[in-house]
């Protein structure tokens, strides 16, 4: 089989690209991940490799970090998170902050297994804590703004939901329990401001300064949405895919109990970009999800549907998202104006 190649269609073509409306970038096989800002595209592949191209003529501008132990190499998947001045790839264990151009700013590995996220001159750190409780089991997610250090400055954030987490067990008496929707927890640093998304509290979105003071909650009273027969078929589809379960997926299924909740979380996925608040929900209309506008204060501009797929970014106003076209063993890098 071909090396599967990543191609991108450009809808709005820069005149030097008028006489070709595709661009074949060598060295792509397994995008996981995606970034873009004004110039650059940035895609990271399932090796841990990141990789930069030019929006304008679509060259490679470099390529850096890899699968290992080893210096500039990373275990585990990382998180993508596109500064104005520097690339951070993080994991729970290590993360390498690299300049736009491609050069290795940082390297440092974590005290202990935790999610960072880069605030300013701080960090917030929040780990995730299970516990037992009355219902049964429990995640914790704590946040607390740390030094260069990681020396607690203070706790800004706590969150607990009961009986969360996907659990698998493949044998013995005892079956198992898969959870294929989760809720939704994410910190954006964007513009000076920390944006809390916890999906577990419904639509609340908390707002913190960089220095961990709270300016502002953003929460919404919308309707709960009953899952469907078909969005049950499709989110089991979209998790034997993110799950890399496979051809496992039969074996798997007939040794656990697979559970919905009764509701859908109000987020799904939630982009802060440009002065604006882009909220991904699990409502569906012919194959495209819904996204909730809002500008930085909460206030709703309005709703649209997009592209249902999961590598995907915002910004500039557009939708940029990966599409695999079996037929010719290739991705395509579609980019569409938000309306």
């Amino acid at each position: 089989m071909r090396k599967r190649l990543l191609t991108v269609l450009f809808l709005i073509i820069p005149v030097s690209l008028l006489a070709k409306n595709s661009i074949t970038l060598p060295d792509i096989a397994l995008p996981r991940r995606m970034a873009v800002n004004k110039t650059h595209l940035y895609i990271l592949e399932a090796s841990n490799t990141l990789f930069c191209y030019s929006l304008l003529d679509g060259k490679l501008k470099f390529k850096v970090c890899r699968k290992g132990a080893g210096p500039q190499e990373l275990q585990y998947l990382p998180i993508l998170r596109l500064y104005p001045d520097y690339v951070f790839l993080g994991t729970t264990v290590k993360y390498i902050r690299y300049s736009l151009e491609g050069k290795m700013e940082e390297e440092k590995k974590m005290p202990r297994e935790s999610v960072l996220v880069p605030a300013g001159n701080q960090f917030v750190l929040y780990i995730f804590s299970f516990v037992t409780i009355p219902q049964g089991y429990g995640k914790i997610i704590i946040a607390n703004l740390v030094n260069k250090k990681f020396q607690k400055i203070k706790e800004i954030y706590r969150s607990s939901e009961p009986e969360s987490g996907s659990f698998i067990i493949s044998g013995g008496t005892q079956r198992g329990k898969i959870k294929i929707v989760e809720n939704y927890f994410w910190i954006h640093a964007v513009d000076g401001k920390l944006f809390i998304c916890d999906s577990s509290k419904g639509f609340y979105i908390d707002v913190f300064d960089y220095n961990g003071n709270h300016l502002y909650l953003i929460k919404k009273n919308f309707p709960a949405v009953k899952i469907t027969s078909k969005q049950r078929n499709a989110l089991i589809e979209d998790y034997k895919i993110k799950s890399g379960f496979g051809d496992r997926w039969k074996q798997i299924a007939s040794q656990n109990d697979i559970v919905f909740p009764e509701t859908l979380p109000c987020m799904e996925r939630v982009f802060i970009t440009d002065n604006h608040i882009y909220v991904r929900t699990y409502v569906l209309k012919d194959r495209l999800s819904e996204y909730i506008i809002l500008d930085y204060s909460g206030n709703i501009l309005k709703k649209t549907y997009l592209p249902s797929t999961d590598i995907c970014t915002i910004k500039n106003g557009k939708f940029y998202y990966l599409l695999e076209n079996e037929e010719e063993e290739t991705w395509e890098l579609h980019i569409k104006n938000i309306d």
